[in-house]
C-alpha cells in the first residue's frame, strides 16, 4: 500500500471514530508558537500558578521556565548546539520536563529513551540515534556503567 492510500484510509477511520464532543482542530490561544514560547508566555502570565505537582512538590510555570533556561545554558556550555541530538533517559518526573524544555530552547533534537531499557537496549538506541549526550537520574547510572561506549558518551555531560 502506498503512503497516500494509507493516509487517506487513516483519515477516513479517524473521521468516522472521532468523538463528536471534541473539536477536530487544535486551538492555539497564542497563535502557532513553539512549545517553549508557550511555556515562556504562561510563565509571564501566571508565574505562581502550579505547572507540575509531583509527589507533593509543586513546580510553577516560572520555575519550569527558569530551570529549563538553566539547563539550556548547561547544554550550550557543554558545546551542544542546534541540530545535535541528546538522549533523555529519565522516568516521568519534573527533571524530564526541565530538560525537555531546556533542550527545545537550544534547538536540539530530543531522543526520549525508555527508562526501562537495560544496557544493550540503551546502547543500541544511543548508537542508532546518534545522540551527542545523555541525561539521566542517579538510578539509571548502573546501566550506563556496563558499556565503554556509554561511559564515553555519558562523560560529556557529567
Amino acid at each position: 500500500m502506498n503512503e497516500n492510500v494509507y493516509l487517506e484510509k487513516i483519515s477516513k477511520l479517524q473521521s468516522i471514530n472521532w468523538p463528536k464532543e471534541l473539536p477536530k482542530k487544535a486551538k492555539y490561544p497564542y497563535g502557532k508558537l513553539t512549545m517553549n514560547q508557550y511555556l515562556s508566555k504562561r510563565a509571564k502570565e501566571h508565574p505562581d500558578k502550579p505547572c507540575i505537582i509531583f509527589y507533593g512538590y509543586t513546580l510553577t510555570y516560572k520555575d519550569l521556565d527558569d530551570y529549563s533556561d538553566l539547563f539550556a545554558s548547561f547544554l550550550i556550555e557543554r558545546g551542544i548546539k542546534k541540530g545535535d541530538r541528546i538522549a533523555l533517559y529519565l522516568p516521568n518526573c519534573p527533571q524530564y520536563l526541565i530538560m525537555f524544555y531546556g533542550a527545545l530552547k537550544v534547538g536540539v533534537i530530543i531522543v526520549p529513551v525508555n527508562p526501562m531499557y537495560k544496557s544493550k537496549e540503551l546502547e543500541y538506541q544511543l548508537n542508532d540515534s546518534g545522540s551527542m549526550s545523555i541525561n539521566w537520574t542517579h538510578k539509571m547510572l548502573k546501566f550506563l556503567k556496563t558499556s565503554t561506549a556509554l561511559r564515553l558518551l555519558a562523560s560529556q555531560v557529567t
